[in-house]
């Protein structure tokens, strides 16, 4: 019930993506890095802005895979620069930084620039699912990762995951959950069927208590007038304001 409020909650068709639950962004954008098959994998971008969720694995990922590194200059108004090519890349950015609130205001162009030259894009949404996950709203990504703490519910992490990433995986971290059978040397992969695609990212027993929680705080988010993000809004430019404006 839960994996199906999260993509509601983004618009997103199930046909498309699938949710499955991890620990925490870091651990949600780390195992993705780690995941994808190093074929994929000429280049890794990053931003100027960014927390060390992706910071630190895109540089760890840069040194293990020994491809170059670039960290873009995000824009004032917090875009990314377009003139970049993202050929064989995978992009590694936040949609709203954590520091100054500055939002990923061409995320949109952005994913269709990194798709159209053939790269991944992976979005770390942790700072904007509370309150801005309207950003995100049938978004075309190619993995999305944020924590249930930062959306009021218990410490939890989260991946949404295109359905066609699967294929650019190699798995290097596999247990129980993830299997349908087992045999002397080699395994079938519950992920294979298509209903089951989300264990591809859950070996072992997961946070039952956590992910009902995130159910949970979904329907409370969902349950906020139209009136209550209004004041809301207001109130966070308010402190913004005070943050940048007073000596």
């Amino acid at each position: 019930s839960t994996r199906q409020k999260v993509l509601k909650l983004l618009k997103l068709k199930s046909k498309d993506y699938f949710t499955s639950f991890t620990l925490n962004t870091t651990y949600g954008i780390n195992l993705l890095l780690n995941s994808l098959d190093p074929k994929h994998i000429k280049q890794i971008i990053t931003s100027d802005i960014e927390h060390n969720s992706p910071f630190l694995a895109t540089m760890a990922s840069s040194q293990r895979l020994n491809i170059p590194r670039i960290v873009l200059t995000r824009n004032n108004d917090g875009s990314l620069p377009l003139e970049t090519n993202f050929q064989g890349a995978v992009v590694v950015v936040n949609c709203a930084a954590n520091f100054d609130g500055r939002q990923l205001l061409n995320l949109k162009e952005v994913i269709k620039k990194v798709h159209a030259d053939g790269g991944i894009i992976i979005i770390d949404a942790a700072q904007a699912m509370a309150h801005y996950h309207d950003m995100l709203e049938k978004t075309n990504a190619d993995a999305i990762c944020f924590s249930a703490h930062k959306m009021y519910a218990a410490s939890l992490g989260i991946i949404v995951a295109r359905r066609d990433l699967i294929p650019k995986l190699q798995l290097s971290f596999i247990g129980g959950g993830m299997v349908d059978d087992v045999f002397a040397d080699h395994y079938l992969l519950s992920a294979e069927n298509k209903d089951h695609a989300y264990t591809i990212f859950e070996p072992g027993l997961q946070a039952w208590a956590e992910i009902i929680s995130l159910g949970t705080a979904i329907d409370w988010l969902n349950s906020r007038t139209k009136k209550d993000h209004e004041n809301l809004s207001a109130y966070t430019k308010e402190l913004y304001d005070f943050l940048f404006d007073k000596p």
